[in-house]
C-alpha cells in the first residue's frame, strides 16, 4: 500500500487538510502524512485556521528533512506539493527530486478566466509585472520550469485533477480525477445540515476586502472601508425590503472585525455551507465558497464597486464579478451606482450551474464516489491513473 504525503511550505489548516479527505484517509487506515516545511521556507509560521493532526511531520532543519527522504518507506510513497512554483523553494522540490518517492502535479482548483481585454492582454500581463509580487512569481515560476527542463528538476509521475478545465494544463501525464473539497462536503452533510436561522435570509459571502492579508501580500492595498462599508450596507438595506428578509453575513476565514461593520447584521464563521443551502439567494464579489451556492442551485448577486475594480485590477480581480455574472446569468451591481434593477434576482439555469460543476468543482467520470474513496483505491493499487 502507497503512502500519501503533502509536502507542503505552509502549516495544515482546514482547507488542505480538506483538499485531499487526509483525516478521511487516516481514520480508514491509509497512510498519510502532511510535512510542513514552513520553518525551513520562512512563510507563513503559522495561520488563524491551524489545525493539529497526528500525521503531521514538522521540519525545523534541512538535514532533517534529508534523512526523512532517504527512509526506505519513501520508495512506496507519493508526494503531493502544496507548493510548486513560490519563491525560495527550490532547495525543497530539489531534495525531493533526489528521492526514489512518486511526485504527483496537484491540479486541484480552476476557476474561468476573464476574455482578452483585461489582464489576459499582452499589455495587461505587461503591466501587472509591474507590482513586485506578480514580477517574482512570474520569474519563479519560469525559473522552476527551466530547471526541470535542465533536469536538475525531477517531472512529475502523474497528475491528481478536478474537472475538466485542469485536464489542458497536465499535458499528457497519467491523470487521477477526484474532486473539490466542497463538492464532497456538500455530498456529506446533505441529511444532517439543519438551519441556523428561522425565517428567509439571503447572505453574503464576505471577502474581507477591507484588510485581507492576502491582499497586502500581493501588493493590493485594501479597500477604503468607511466607503466600502456604507454602500454595501445602502445595498442590502434595499434588498431586505424588496424581498421582506434579512442579510446575513458568512465571514471570511481570516476576517477580523472588532466592530461590526455591517450595521448590526448577524455574522457567522465555519457556516457558509450550512447558510448557502438554506438561503433565499446569494451575494458575492468573488469567493470561493460560492461553489455552495452552485450546489444548492440558489440564485447570485455580483457585486461590484468603483474602488475594487481599480485596487484589484491588477490581480485581474477587478474583472471577475461581471465575468461570473455573464457566466451564470446572474445579476450584477455596482453598488457605488445604485439602480432599480439591481435587487431583482435572475432565474437560476440549472443547465449552467451542472456544466460549471464538472468543469471546476467535480469530476465527471467519478462523481459516484467520494474523493476518499478514489484516493483510498489508489493507495491501495485497486485505482490507477489514466
Amino acid at each position: 500500500m502507497k503512502r500519501l504525503i503533502v509536502f507542503a511550505n505552509r502549516t495544515l489548516n482546514e482547507l488542505r487538510r480538506r483538499a485531499l479527505r487526509l483525516d478521511e484517509l487516516s481514520e480508514q487506515g491509509f497512510l498519510v502524512e502532511y510535512w510542513n516545511l514552513a520553518p525551513l521556507c520562512g512563510l507563513y509560521p503559522h495561520e488563524p485556521s491551524e489545525v493539529s493532526r497526528p500525521y503531521i511531520r514538522r521540519f525545523e532543519s534541512w538535514g532533517a528533512l534529508d534523512y526523512a527522504l532517504a527512509e526506505p518507506a519513501i520508495a512506496e510513497s507519493v508526494f503531493v506539493p502544496a507548493f510548486i512554483d513560490e519563491p525560495g523553494y527550490y532547495g525543497a522540490f530539489r531534495r525531493l527530486s533526489r528521492s526514489r518517492a512518486g511526485i504527483a502535479l496537484p491540479r486541484l482548483y480552476s476557476s474561468p478566466l476573464p476574455s482578452a481585454g483585461t489582464t489576459q492582454t499582452l499589455w495587461g500581463r505587461l503591466s501587472g509585472l509591474t507590482h513586485p509580487g506578480r514580477l517574482q512569481a512570474a520569474v519563479i515560476k519560469r525559473g522552476m520550469a527551466a530547471m526541470r527542463c535542465l533536469g536538475l528538476l525531477r517531472g512529475f509521475d502523474l497528475a491528481i485533477i478536478v474537472g475538466e478545465a485542469t485536464r489542458a494544463s497536465v499535458g499528457c501525464l497519467p491523470k487521477l480525477p477526484i474532486h473539490h473539497p466542497d463538492f464532497d462536503d456538500w455530498r456529506s452533510y446533505s441529511a444532517s445540515d439543519q438551519p441556523l436561522l428561522k425565517g428567509r435570509y439571503a447572505v453574503f459571502l464576505d471577502m474581507f476586502y477591507s484588510g485581507h492579508p492576502d491582499h497586502l501580500v500581493e501588493g493590493l492595498p485594501p479597500v477604503d472601508a468607511e466607503r466600502y462599508f456604507k454602500a454595501l450596507n445602502s445595498y442590502f438595506t434595499r434588498l431586505e425590503r424588496r424581498y421582506g428578509l434579512e442579510v446575513v453575513v458568512a465571514a471570511h476565514p481570516k476576517a477580523d472585525y472588532p466592530v461590526n461593520p455591517f450595521e448590526g447584521r448577524k455574522i457567522f464563521r465555519s457556516s457558509t455551507r450550512v447558510l448557502a443551502r438554506f438561503c433565499e439567494f446569494a451575494l458575492v464579489t468573488f469567493s470561493a465558497s460560492m461553489s455552495y451556492v452552485v450546489f444548492g442551485k440558489k440564485p447570485l448577486f455580483f457585486i461590484d464597486s468603483d474602488e475594487m475594480a481599480v485596487v484589484h485590477g491588477p490581480s485581474g480581480q477587478g474583472a471577475w464579478p461581471r465575468m461570473y455574472a455573464d457566466l451564470f446569468g446572474a445579476r450584477y451591481a455596482n453598488i457605488d451606482h445604485p439602480a432599480a434593477e439591481d435587487v431583482e434576482a435572475r432565474p437560476v439555469d440549472p443547465a449552467v450551474y451542472e456544466a460549471y460543476i464538472f468543469r471546476h468543482l467535480a469530476s465527471r467520470e467519478n462523481a459516484a464516489r467520494s474523493t476518499a474513496e478514489i484516493l483510498g483505491r489508489f493507495l491501495r493499487d485497486e485505482e490507477l491513473p489514466s
